[in-house]
């Protein structure tokens, strides 16, 4: 990699997780774990009066960026051995950190996530119960369900079972974002909007052209076609798309500009995710990606700015 060529093992420890970060979790993960959160306190601050004051969604922010850093690192370590075998050229794999390394800041992360959500801990106990639940699904994530060579074996199984994190951590960033009441309707909206847009990076990060692929990792190109793996990740494109219509409609916002740009940047998605499809290549697969997550944060920060001026 080319961060790794400027490294040496002598170089700064912070130079060496900087160069891990950016190659393993770049700065645009950090922002759309603020941009989700960020989305669910504007909601919380448009329809509760206890909404958390602002200082407390600042330190949020961390812990929404600390829980999909733990979930990375998790992932580091649990697939160290393979990673050693087929991505040798990696930060981690050279040696530049260790998985010590990692396990402190993984160790950091986790108590940042545990002590947001006692700050904002109320007598109903909602936020502590579905950080806890957020963490045991986590933990049977980390252990492969009891069930790794059935499901590595089965990837649409394995994505489901992991995605199924996203949901919940919807759930608890909606209680740490200060809500203190059951709103069903509301709760599935967030949970299935967090659901389809870790599908849709998940989709199309392992959707690739024919020059990348690999027959001994999996992806979705491989395994269903080009064609039907692009159809996924469409479908998860536009759920993102509907699900943020339906919470900004929450806010019964009339401004037509911020529909055009939801709708905008899917059918942007649509236009590279079906370039993709005619002529695949490795830029083509990078463009998809870049276009999944413009959709995504647009979305969001629509649902945001929904709040502010409805």
């Amino acid at each position: 990699m080319a961060q790794a060529n400027t490294l040496s093992h002598n170089s700064p420890l912070l130079n060496r997780l900087y160069a891990w970060a950016k190659e393993r979790f770049p700065l645009a993960n950090a922002l759309l774990a603020i941009s989700l959160y960020l989305a669910i306190s504007a909601i919380a601050k448009h329809s509760s009066s206890e909404a958390i004051p602002i200082w407390h969604d600042i330190t949020n922010c961390f812990a929404a960026v600390s829980i999909f850093l733990l979930l990375r690192i998790l992932d580091e370590h649990k697939d160290y051995k393979i990673d050693n075998k087929f991505h040798a050229d990696r930060v981690l794999q050279q040696g530049y950190i260790s998985l010590y390394h990692l396990k402190i800041l993984g160790v950091i992360a986790f108590i940042i996530t545990g002590l947001s959500t006692l700050a904002v801990e109320r007598d109903d106990l909602y936020s502590l119960q579905s950080w806890l639940l957020m963490l045991g699904w986590l933990t049977l994530m980390t252990f492969e369900f009891f069930s790794s060579k059935w499901l590595n074996q089965h990837l649409i199984s394995y994505s489901f079972s992991h995605m199924l994190i996203m949901p919940l951590i919807g759930l608890w960033f909606y209680f740490l974002a200060g809500y203190n009441a059951i709103n069903l309707s509301l709760i599935s909206l967030i949970m299935l909007l967090f659901f389809f847009s870790g599908f849709s990076f998940e989709f199309v990060r392992k959707t690739k052209s024919h020059e990348e692929e690999n027959k001994n990792i999996p992806t979705y190109s491989s395994i269903l076609g080009i064609s039907q793996a692009i159809t996924l990740v469409v479908c998860c494109v536009f759920a993102v798309s509907l699900f943020s219509i339906l919470l900004i409609y929450y806010f019964l916002t009339s401004y037509w500009w911020i529909y055009t740009i939801i709708i905008g940047t899917s059918l942007l998605c649509l236009l590279f995710l079906t370039r993709f499809s005619i002529s695949p290549s490795i830029r083509a697969r990078r463009y998809n990606e870049a276009a999944v997550g413009i959709h995504i944060l647009c979305s969001l920060w629509m649902v945001i700015t929904s709040s502010s001026i409805s």
